[in-house]
């Protein structure tokens, strides 16, 4: 098979259905032995890992998380956010209202902010 000097043995040596090619059917057999095979041994490495092994990867995990630099950041962007707002209301609602009342609804949104 492929030149590498060795013959798989076929797992379909049975009868064949009516309609269908002999050497077609046993490719399809193979082929979905061979892809039963392929999802089954991932499977079976997890179902052997102990669930103490899986708790210990959890707080490593958990652990990691509380020691790094994320949660710096997202309180970092949260703050430039809150900044942000505030004057993005103001020019937002100003550019709603006539010329003359710029000022006086940029104030009522700083002023409702706090």
């Amino acid at each position: 098979m492929w030149g590498l000097g060795t013959e798989v043995a076929p797992i379909c040596d049975g009868p064949i259905p009516n309609g269908l090619g002999g050497s077609m059917f046993r490719r399809k057999i193979n082929l979905l032995a061979c892809v039963l095979l392929a999802l089954a041994f991932p499977i079976a490495r997890y179902a052997q890992t102990s669930a103490d092994d899986r708790l210990k990867r959890v707080e490593d995990a958990v652990a990691s998380a509380q020691g790094s630099a994320d949660n710096a950041w997202m309180l970092v962007c949260c703050a430039l956010v809150l900044l942000m707002t505030g004057p993005g209301l103001a020019l937002f609602y100003g550019g709603l209202v006539n010329r003359k009342n710029v000022l006086a609804t940029m104030m009522q949104s700083f002023t409702l902010m706090r």
